[in-house]
């Protein structure tokens, strides 16, 4: 079959074969997505994935009648696309337009998309004073106070013509924790449909969602650390390990392990109670304290939920924060990528217990495993938490 396509191929004529290839390289659209969050949608400033075939670094892209800014090329491997990524001109208008993008092989039919007035869409973090705001500062200053005022970079805010330093025509809301922040003010930045909208702090520490509103339309999700908050890994389980992280704040003034058959409700003076979902608040049993992690049990009882949690070190400094407490998280314990565990061999009517791993240079390493003669029996003892229930 493969020689009879190559017959085949050999008698098409020049012509023609050129004109195949020509149309072969025409560059083709297949979507368009919002950068950020692709739920956010398309509006006038977005910054939007181009998807298709046969781009290329000098491509331009055209939506309407409009010149679109081009930040940039990518040739995606695992699915064969190619992707530019694209800055929606400010000026135009809500409703389909199409999208056409040229290279020196030609130009793309026109793939209609439907731009919405609005797509808010939060980018790039949090800045004080043209610093960032968030968890990984050293000493822990670069979290937020109440009172600050701070500036997030947000797109699809609607449409503007008058060029930098113009405000949004619509003023925009944020909540921080679910409580309202004034807008100091909205104004277009030098960077591409980009808008730098500048907030105070509402009061209450913690690690809160912060999300801004639009005429209605609500953005994408970001986390601010405020005042000596909590941050939490993940979202346990009922009487399951848990971890969380300090930001702005120090959890203890030293390291100390708890008893891990008798986990304490205090150690090195340091604290964490956790207010559930129904409003009753527990002692948490505590395995390990650090300034800057605690890892504990979630205490029986606890109601699922969003629960609070308030950490009291040994000098009397408060850490507050939330976290989802679920029914169920299963999680198995690791050794770098590996699940920790042991190999349970049973021979003769004996058991004994074997590592699944051994400490060779340049680390510990998986053991290979003697299967053994076939009257063996042989079982994998793995680790985890959160699948009490």
């Amino acid at each position: 079959m493969q020689s009879v396509i190559l017959s085949i191929a050999f008698f098409v004529t020049t012509g023609a074969s050129i004109g195949h290839q020509a149309l072969a390289q025409t560059p083709v659209v297949t979507a368009v997505q919002n950068y950020v969050t692709a739920r956010a949608g398309l509006a006038p400033g977005v910054r939007a994935w181009v998807i298709g075939s046969n781009f290329s670094s000098n491509a331009t892209v055209e939506i309407g009648d409009q010149q679109s800014v081009v930040l940039g090329y990518a040739d995606a491997e695992l699915d064969g696309s190619e992707y530019l990524l694209i800055v929606a001109p400010m000026g135009l208008l809500p409703g389909e337009a199409p999208v056409v993008v040229r290279t020196s092989r030609g130009s793309s039919s026109p793939f209609v998309i439907m731009l919405d007035e609005y797509a808010p869409a939060l980018f790039d973090g949090f800045f004080r004073s043209g610093r960032a705001v968030n968890c990984y500062g050293a000493t822990g200053s670069d979290t937020a106070r109440p009172g600050d005022v701070l500036t997030v970079r947000a797109v699809g805010l609607g449409r503007s013509v008058s060029g930098g330093d113009s405000s949004t025509l619509v003023r925009p809301a944020v909540t921080v924790g679910g409580r309202s922040a004034e807008i100091v003010q909205s104004v277009l930045s030098s960077q591409a449909g980009v808008y730098d909208v500048a907030f105070r702090v509402p009061p209450g520490d913690g690690y809160h969602e912060t999300v801004l509103d639009v005429a209605g339309r609500n953005s994408n999700t970001l986390m601010l650390p405020v005042g000596n908050a909590v941050v939490p890994w993940g979202s346990p389980a009922v009487e399951s390990i848990a971890t969380v992280a300090g930001c702005g704040g120090f959890f203890a003034t030293s390291t100390v392990m708890g008893d891990p058959r008798n986990p304490p409700a205090s150690l090195g003076g340091t604290t964490l109670k956790i207010r559930d979902a129904g409003g009753s608040e527990r002692a948490a049993p505590l395995l390990f304290v650090s300034p800057r992690q605690i890892n504990y049990v979630v205490p029986e009882g606890t109601a699922v939920g969003t629960a609070t949690v308030t950490i009291t070190s040994a000098v009397g400094t408060f850490s507050t924060g939330r976290v989802d407490i679920r029914t169920l998280a299963p999680q198995l314990f690791m050794v770098g990528s590996q699940p920790a565990g042991v190999l349970v061999r049973v021979r003769n009517g004996v058991q004994t217990v074997e590592p699944l791993f051994e400490t060779t240079p340049p680390g510990i390493v998986p053991r290979p495993i003697d299967m053994g003669p076939e009257t063996d029996q042989l079982y994998l003892s793995l680790f985890g938490t959160g699948l009490r229930f």
